[in-house]
């Protein structure tokens, strides 16, 4: 587990560590932690992402109206739905009623294992949690974080249908649960299921010699479902 250290939020062009909630404006700032694993269940190491994750969520009370995002994790083995089963649960177990900060499940690029590479893992997770406990499903306590490099890893050609791509995030997740956005270029072409982020402007989405380009990530950061959204640059 581990915090990472810097966050740029392009909506507000502020800096904010996230070590250190106190040292920017609260508007459009995120408490990040990567949280690894939620998906898969170790004989001594099971209760430890829960547990870090329960802190955090009972610490920021005192901040209400934060963004947390995560990683759903991976399965390793077990399958998608035991994941899913495991990452609902966890959610059932480590959030509360009234918490007063918005968990976001983040879209992930499927390397590997992971649970949460397409619309459709993400949106039965948080069906999980409207079935077992409704009263944490609430799209004000329960949201999606979208990566630009994830997604377009994932298979989602948000290079020439960005529209279509937002279109069935709607259709199968909702436009209502999308919260944030993590900015970023991929050294990897469409597909590759690869995650590695690369200097915005380098990458599959950014650079014209690799098929993207500005109007790309133009066309992403006014999107009328994004252009709100607090826009998050991971540099790799």
């Amino acid at each position: 587990l581990g915090l990472v250290g810097s966050e740029m939020c392009i909506r507000d062009s502020f800096y904010t560590s996230g070590a250190n909630l106190s040292s920017a404006p609260q508007e459009g700032r995120m408490r990040y932690r990567q949280l690894d694993n939620e998906g898969v269940q170790f004989d001594t190491e099971y209760l430890t992402p829960r547990e870090a994750m329960a802190e955090d969520l009972q610490r920021m009370e005192a901040l209400p109206g934060q963004l947390y995002n995560f990683h759903p994790g991976a399965h390793v083995g077990q399958g998608v739905d035991a994941g899913i089963e495991l990452i609902v649960d966890a959610l059932c177990q480590v959030m509360f009623e009234g918490q007063r900060t918005c968990v976001l499940l983040e879209t992930m690029a499927g390397k590997g294992t992971e649970v949460g590479r397409t619309f459709e893992e993400l949106a039965r997770i948080i069906e999980g949690v409207a079935s077992r406990r409704p009263e944490l499903a609430g799209t004000d306590m329960l949201g999606v974080c979208l990566d630009t490099c994830h997604i377009s890893d994932g298979g989602y050609d948000i290079v020439d249908d960005l529209d279509g791509v937002m279109a069935e995030f709607d259709r199968v997740v909702g436009l209502e649960r999308l919260q944030a956005v993590h900015i970023n270029d991929s050294k990897n072409p469409r597909g590759a299921h690869k995650d590695r982020h690369e200097v915005i402007g380098g990458g599959y989405l950014g650079n014209p010699e690799l098929g993207g380009g500005e109007h790309v990530l133009r066309a992403i950061v006014t999107h009328p479902a994004l252009c709100e959204l607090p826009f998050i640059l991971e540099t790799p």
